[in-house]
């Protein structure tokens, strides 16, 4: 973890100008909430536990999140096509 800190490091350095790369984002989560969706509690500890792992990762790079809020957390929600399937 500390060999790729050093790398992003070096390479802030050697260039001037850096910009971060982003997928196209479905929702945001407080717009999720407000839409009142019959969300599984599987489904929300999955969620809950993603933000913990981004945020332990961000610190784990030194980097602070100084504006945690549901307005600043994007989803991308994948559903599951669930076929009947008779043999």
């Amino acid at each position: 973890n500390a060999n790729e800190r050093d790398q992003y490091c070096m390479h802030m350095k050697k260039n001037q100008y850096s910009y971060f790369e982003m997928e196209l984002i479905q929702t945001i989560l407080s717009k999720m909430l407000e839409e009142n969706r019959e969300e599984t509690y599987i489904f929300l500890i999955d969620v809950m536990s993603q933000i913990a792992k981004k945020m332990d990762y961000l610190i784990g790079m030194y980097i602070v999140h100084c504006d945690l809020k549901l307005d600043n957390i994007m989803l991308n929600i994948m559903e599951e096509n669930i076929m009947d399937k008779k043999f």
